[in-house]
């Protein structure tokens, strides 16, 4: 019998939702989000090939890890493609919501790396938030100057805290003050990280090979490799080059690049 388990986790309490494949209801619980309580109830099924459905979230790379191995096939699954329910959201619809959509194989799954590379997955998505978050600080810095139309073009403001005395409000350059002295605390973990990563490229072996291709330094060697992770997983060489960052990728519009 295939029982298909749909899991709504949060970092408290889990609740697990189990159908079978005619949509019938086999099993409902809420437990604390604990190893002890999720493999219990997981080992508390009847025998049957067990598929488990849970939303790709922060939690949902534990859980990887957590049920490798319990169950047939696990599913992290986007909850952007998922169908849409009526209703106020509730945690037993929507495990059960889960489970229905894995049972009729309306699940788009979210990669999950299971070799060393997570660790560089879950360094490089460190990395990216912070080079996001640095592009946001600045943006928010830059916007005090241009709302008293104060010349800042090029990059050379971020660098000058003196430029801040030319802002005329007050409140605008304690906030300017603030920001600017984020940005240094931002740019300098920024180096910390560049500096694993420029270690990284002398001793793993594949970033090195990667770090040959013309434009690749540590970071994007970095970047490719968690992406990619595992190769096999492409369907063919040139879904593998795109997704790699390796060739060029035009959007069109109107027969417009």
């Amino acid at each position: 019998m295939n029982q298909y388990i749909g899991l709504d986790g949060h970092s408290k309490t889990s609740t697990f939702v189990v159908l079978d494949e005619r949509g019938n209801l086999l099993a409902q619980r809420r437990v604390p989000t604990t190893e002890k309580h999720l493999l219990g109830f997981i080992g508390s099924l009847k025998p049957g090939k067990k598929k488990l459905i849970y939303e790709e979230s922060h939690i949902a790379r534990w859980f990887h890890c957590l049920f490798d191995g319990k169950v047939d096939e696990q599913v992290a699954c986007d909850p952007y493609y998922l169908g849409k329910k009526q209703g106020p959201k509730d945690d037993e619809k929507d495990a059960w919501h889960l489970a229905n959509e894995g049972r009729c194989g309306h699940v788009i799954p979210v990669f999950h790396e299971e070799t060393d590379l997570i660790e560089m997955r879950a360094l490089m998505g460190a990395y990216s938030d912070l080079v996001r978050e640095i592009t946001r600080t600045k943006n928010r810095f830059k916007a005090l100057f241009l709302a008293e139309a104060l010349g800042c073009d090029g990059d050379t403001v971020y660098r000058d805290s003196k430029r801040i005395k030319e802002i005329s409000l007050p409140t605008n350059r304690f906030v300017a003050t603030q920001l600017f002295t984020q940005l240094e605390e931002l740019e300098r973990i920024k180096k910390e990280y560049e500096a694993i990563l420029t270690k990284g490229k002398k001793k793993n072996p594949l970033i090195k090979k990667l770090a040959t291709i013309p434009g690749f330094g540590p970071v994007r060697s970095h970047m490719v490799a968690a992406l990619i992770c595992s190769g096999h997983r492409f369907a063919n060489k040139h879904k593998f080059w795109a997704y790699s960052m390796l060739v060029r990728h035009k959007q069109v519009s109107d027969d417009k690049c």
